[in-house]
């Protein structure tokens, strides 16, 4: 059953990081439509988007069995290893709240995915855990820094019934940690990116079971790069994953940096292939998936 959950949640907590990062530098014809701006913009927004699924996915480590937590040290997490700390700071309200500290304030925590961090995560979960219709999970930031890059932002997740066939429909919210407009990325070279995004994800489930057989992702995003140009991110045609595939398998995803013309990459039409293509005006190239 954990396992299970587990797979949803991963598949919850994509966004755009996929289908960004499937197309960033591959030193191919692909680069040049991607031009630097758009690389910029498609490289910054994979970064921050990873950085808050990451944090969905320690949340889900510390809370998925709530009220029960998962053992920091348990095989079955996806992220979290001993030097994580989890405290159930209400588990009596209508909302629990929880808090994850990473490190110990001078030193860092290494995680499962090989990454390191130091700081805290605070959530918030209202009406039951993240698979409970009407459930709200809210992850804040607080001095929070992932590899050396600071990251400030709030993720909501609210879980709704399915429409048009979906089991359920999860609606995930970035925006700044204080409840201000915009999640902040700051790099250790200083340089800094802004982005927000809603994203819509429609889980169907197997007839007749709760085994995910695939999400559709709809959604939009907008930001200031880290050259201080700002850029809008546009799922077009809705994108589709499944647990068996590493790729998004179909749908169409549009990348506009500042005063360019939009880049539009297709995924196809539902066949897990890894093939690809883009096209910025009249130019379309079809390229390999990461």
């Amino acid at each position: 059953m954990k396992k299970k959950l587990m797979m949803l949640a991963m598949l919850m907590s994509l966004s755009f990081t996929l289908m960004l990062s499937s197309c960033v530098k591959n030193n191919n014809p692909v680069d040049d439509l991607l031009d630097t701006d758009a690389q910029e913009a498609a490289g910054d927004y994979s970064e921050a988007d990873k950085a808050f699924s990451d944090a969905f996915d320690a949340t889900f480590d510390a809370t998925a069995n709530h009220p029960g937590l998962f053992k920091t040290n348990s095989a079955e997490t996806m992220l979290l290893t001993d030097c994580a700390t989890v405290t159930v700071e209400d588990s009596v309200s209508a909302t629990k709240k929880y808090k994850i500290t990473f490190g110990n304030g001078t030193d860092s925590c290494l995680g499962k995915d090989g990454r390191n961090r130091i700081g805290t995560l605070r959530i918030s979960i209202t009406d039951g855990k993240f698979r409970t219709l009407g459930s709200k999970i809210v992850i804040k930031t607080d001095g929070y820094y992932v590899n050396g890059v600071h990251i400030q932002g709030t993720k909501t997740v609210n879980t709704y019934a399915g429409t048009g066939g979906a089991d359920l429909i999860y609606k995930i919210i970035i925006n700044g940690e204080d409840g201000s407009e915009y999640a902040i990325i700051t790099r250790k070279d200083g340089k800094v990116h802004k982005w927000k995004a809603t994203v819509y994800n429609e889980v169907y489930f197997m007839s007749s079971t709760s085994i995910v057989d695939y999400c559709l992702h709809s959604g939009n995003g907008v930001g200031v790069a880290s050259n201080g140009k700002s850029y809008t991110v546009n799922i077009t045609n809705k994108l589709k994953s499944a647990p068996g595939c590493k790729w998004i398998e179909q749908g169409t995803i549009e990348i506009t940096p500042e005063g360019k013309a939009k880049r539009v990459i297709d995924f196809g039409k539902g066949t897990c292939d890894g093939l690809a293509t883009l096209t910025v005006g009249k130019k379309t190239y079809q390229f390999v998936m990461r």
